[in-house]
């Protein structure tokens, strides 16, 4: 059904597909397709298959939706995944066809370090990189290993504004190397 579907779009250009989870623990909402199992990644073979066969081309968006997320929705009734353990204020997610809107618990945070190591020594990736949306924030990795605390989120610095809308993470309260403070400023002039 999948593949008729993307297949009837294809001559639209360049398909961009509905936003497709990474991992068992990136699902979010109920009723959404991944991209981290056997039959996932075989099911979309399909429609990639189908899109090129009417001569079209697609490009999958991959997410992890992070805390908005439900102990339902997770392997083994796990707690979600995120940055920091700071449950959302007001969010909400659906779990089934029945459940309604739902608040979404608490999540615990993602040791970060640890999932980039396990990842790069299964094959599965070479490089990981961190990061937030729209702020450039190479000293992130350091602070998760310091368990320095993030500042709060700035709509007012996105695109834009002085160089506090570059980054939004104090270097002040980390302890640096000189070659490490090189490397992050480095970073974050690219």
């Amino acid at each position: 059904m999948n593949a008729h579907y993307y297949q009837q779009r294809a001559t639209a250009g360049l398909i961009l597909s509905e936003a497709t989870q990474i991992s068992p623990q990136g699902k979010g909402y109920a009723f959404t397709p991944g991209i981290h199992s056997r039959d996932q990644i075989d099911g979309w073979k399909k429609v990639t298959g189908a899109v090129h066969t009417a001569g079209g081309r697609i490009h999958m968006q991959p997410w992890h939706v992070g805390r908005i997320s439900h102990l339902d929705l997770q392997p083994n009734g796990n707690q979600p995944v995120a940055p920091s353990a700071i449950k959302p204020e007001g969010a909400k997610t659906f779990i089934s066809a029945d459940s309604g809107m739902v608040d979404v618990p608490e999540p615990r945070a993602l040791e970060s370090a640890e999932e980039a190591r396990t990842r790069i020594s299964e094959g599965r990736c070479d490089l990981v990189t961190f990061g937030r949306p729209f702020i450039a924030n190479p000293d992130l990795p350091e602070r998760f290993r310091q368990n320095a605390p993030l500042n709060e989120w700035d709509d007012s610095t996105f695109y834009g504004g002085d160089e506090h809308g570059y980054t939004d993470y104090p270097w002040k309260n980390l302890k640096l190397t000189p070659d490490q403070k090189f490397l992050i400023e480095a970073g974050a002039r690219l």
